[in-house]
């Protein structure tokens, strides 16, 4: 991803005006911040795991940690570890850090299927990269 797109995202994240039409942008950003940095891929090795998002407005999203890297795109993978249902909004604040996804869950608005332990993974990846987008 280019850096004028790089700051882009960040800016709208900053300014409030991030929505769901920025999260492909946001994921592949995502994935580029895990996958070029050690700490990154230190925090994938060895968690092969896949996620279906579903948004409870119809959209499905993959995310997909294998081999130590991630990635993600629209749809559906056949074979799914963990399933997380949420509206847009929700899913959306949750992956750019500005909504605590334990809080989400424990009220309701965020439904896992299968491995919590693997939904607590992706937290701490979550604000491994909001922290380095921050700086």
């Amino acid at each position: 991803m280019e850096n004028g797109a790089k700051l882009a995202i960040k800016a709208k994240i900053a300014e409030g005006t991030f929505s769901t039409s920025d999260l492909g942008s946001y994921l592949e950003l995502f994935a580029e911040v895990v996958n070029g940095s050690e700490e990154g891929r230190n925090q994938l090795a060895g968690w092969d795991k896949s996620f279906r998002v579903d948004f409870t407005e119809g959209e499905s999203w993959w995310l997909l940690s294998a081999d130590g890297r991630f990635s993600a795109g629209p749809g559906i993978l056949e074979q799914t570890d963990v399933i997380l249902r949420a509206s847009a909004d929700t899913i959306t604040r949750i992956l750019i850090g500005s909504k605590d996804p334990t809080a989400a869950y424990m009220g309701g608005t965020l439904k896992v299927e299968g491995g919590v332990t693997n939904a607590l993974k992706l937290r701490a990846l979550i604000k491994y990269v909001k922290d380095a987008l921050a700086n």
